[in-house]
């Protein structure tokens, strides 16, 4: 054992405390693309559920000449996103939302607008009926980027409150050509969640096109009932084409 490690390993002992070269994996996402994805590049990034435009901002830090397409069917969350964004070139603003069809939806319009969704049901709107109901464009992402002419999404990144898993269906020719690289939901962990989609409907579901778990981010515990069990994460997915263009070897990865 080395001086250093002999040194790392009495100050951890002493402190009770990791030292930790770099982030562990599952801290940031964007950390580990440019670990373990070192021909990655984001150039197209999709952010459905942008709401104000939070994690457009962020995504921009580190993709910085990426072209980022923002979809908010709210009008009044839309009006703040554009007005935030609206003068970027490189920023483009939808007043939509993308699901398994195109057409019309009912958006529940309960607490703060981030936790606005999208209904499926309509025993959700009788639930709901002290909440306002805005109706909503529906269109399908198979043919948003059809009509965009929109060949390859490098990031996905998919925040709609319960409907993650009707985007995706609306996706699956871009899924099953593995013309989306990376995809990043927001997934339910356990059974008593009902606004989640399952982990495991999300896994199967893209595991059938080929898609990989990359990590697993943003574990958050049952805050509204105050439980440690998990009631979130944010799993990322990678194509299996990604997967192959960023093999590496054993010794790279392990130094």
């Amino acid at each position: 054992m080395t001086i250093k490690k002999r040194v790392k390993n009495l100050i951890e002992n002493i402190t009770y405390t990791y030292i930790l070269r770099g982030f562990p994996r599952g801290v940031n996402v964007f950390h580990d693309i440019k670990k373990y994805l070192p021909r990655y590049r984001g150039n197209v990034i999709f952010d459905v559920g942008a709401n104000i435009g939070q994690l457009a901002e962020y995504f921009l830090r580190y993709f910085s000449e990426s072209q980022v397409y923002c979809f908010e069917p709210i009008m009044s969350t839309f009006n703040d996103l554009y007005n935030n964004f609206g003068n970027k070139g490189n920023v483009h603003c939808f007043h939509l939302a993308l699901g398994a069809f195109n057409g019309k939806g009912r958006m529940v319009l309960k607490g703060s607008s981030d936790k606005f969704f999208l209904s499926s049901q309509p025993e959700e709107l009788f639930k709901h009926n002290n909440a306002d109901i805005e109706v909503v464009d529906i269109e399908r992402l198979d043919d948003f980027c059809r009509l965009k002419d929109i060949k390859q999404i490098n990031y996905l990144k998919i925040d709609t409150e319960g409907h993650d898993l009707e985007v995706l269906k609306g996706a699956q020719l871009m899924l099953n050509q593995s013309r989306i690289e990376l995809i990043e939901l927001e997934a339910g962990m356990n059974y008593k969640n009902s606004r989640h989609v399952p982990l495991e409907d999300l896994k199967r579901f893209l595991e059938a096109s080929g898609y990989l778990i990359f990590g697993i981010y943003d574990q958050v515990q049952e805050w509204p009932t105050g439980e440690p069990h998990l009631r979130r994460v944010n799993p990322v997915f990678i194509s299996q084409g990604l997967v192959e263009a960023n093999k590496q070897s054993e010794v790279a990865l392990h130094g």
